[in-house]
């Protein structure tokens, strides 16, 4: 039988096996040798002061970030991984320097993502609950196709709002948080998510409040059948906004049927949406909004995880860190590149003093 494959055998069959090698990271050794002279006197040569600056380099040192700000590993989880995994004993006071240490170098980078999105046409909105040594904060989050920021601050107001953002300009996706309505209404849109599931609570009273969301949501339904066609490429937006003109007369009509409802509640709600209604369908003429904050929302589901492990910061330096790790994980994952060289660039550029990498891609 050859060994060779012949014209009419058929392909082989292939199973691969994927396995790690013992993982070890390389020590490097510097010693400052000491000579005696025949007079007697020593001359020792030092170790240079920057090899002394640092006992982890660039690279393990954004992994340390890299665990807790991309995947929200606990500074002990950390400890442990790189004992385990690296066979590098590092302290818990260690890890935390390296924080700090890449929060300086990340910087540059956050002042950024800071510009493009106070200059981006469209921006996803959002904030939660954040803690810093125990005491309330919020943790804002604002979105462009390409990158995201975050902030903490003491507040959920407009200072924040302007203090996030830089400048109240361009088109605002957000949900119906008062301070927005600070943002000039015509370049708002709302999030229908939100309407949804507030029309979810009216159902779950039954009775009139019921009857009615279930119209709504079987109107919305529609509403979203006809975006997800012009997603698919099955219309223009021009067609797109022709139409939404059917359902936006039905829709305004069930506001206006829930108000004579008598219903109390479902009245007052109907009246709240009634107020912001045009708000609702900017998604419909606007290049580049959609009808949802989701987008706002999923760059923040890392940040809320987080919290949920660690229950916020103890310190402003902390919060410092978590906005501007954050900041580049979740930018750099919109753009599709790689978290870890990046933070391990960033770093070395940092300690040397040389031009770090671009946050911001140059077609964002």
């Amino acid at each position: 039988m050859s060994p060779e494959a012949g014209p009419s055998d058929p392909k082989p069959t292939i199973h691969q096996v994927a396995e790690l090698p013992k993982i070890l990271a390389e020590i490097t050794q510097h010693e400052g040798h000491s000579r005696t002279c025949s007079c007697g006197h020593v001359t020792h040569a030092a170790v240079p002061a920057e090899v002394r600056a640092h006992c982890l380099g660039p690279s393990i040192t954004s992994m340390i970030s890299y665990f807790s700000g991309s995947h929200g590993m606990s500074k002990r989880g950390i400890e442990e991984t790189m004992e385990s995994i690296f066979d590098v004993p590092v302290a818990l006071g260690t890890i935390a320097n390296s924080e700090q240490e890449m929060s300086e170098a990340l910087a540059a980078s956050y002042q950024e993502v800071r510009k493009h999105v106070a200059e981006a046409e469209v921006k996803y909105v959002d904030e939660t609950g954040w803690k810093e040594r125990g005491l309330k904060r919020w943790l804002w989050a604002a979105a462009t196709a390409t990158t995201a920021l975050f902030r903490i601050h003491p507040k959920r107001n407009l200072d924040a709002l302007k203090l996030l953002l830089g400048k109240l300009a361009g088109v605002l996706v957000s949900d119906r948080w008062a301070v927005y309505d600070n943002w000039d209404c015509e370049t708002r849109q709302l999030c229908w998510a939100h309407a949804k599931r507030n029309w979810d609570k009216q159902i779950e009273r039954g009775g009139k409040a019921k009857a009615l969301g279930e119209r709504w949501q079987a109107r919305q339904k529609l509403v979203f059948e006809l975006w997800h066609r012009f997603r698919g490429g099955g219309c223009t937006r021009g067609e797109l906004g022709d139409l939404m003109v059917p359902h936006i007369d039905a829709l305004g009509n069930l506001l206006h049927e829930g108000m004579r409802s008598g219903d109390t509640r479902l009245s007052s709600f109907c009246e709240r949406l009634l107020d912001r209604y045009p708000l609702y369908w900017l998604f419909t003429a606007v290049e580049g909004v959609e009808p949802t904050n989701n987008h706002a929302e999923r760059v923040q589901r890392r940040a809320v995880i987080w919290r949920k492990r660690s229950f916020g910061c103890q310190s402003s330096g902390g919060c410092r860190f978590v906005e501007r790790i954050l900041t580049a994980v979740q930018t750099l994952r919109l753009q599709g590149r790689n978290t870890l060289e990046f933070l391990g660039r960033t770093l070395a550029a940092h300690r040397t003093g040389s031009i770090k990498p671009k946050l911001c891609v140059a077609n964002g």
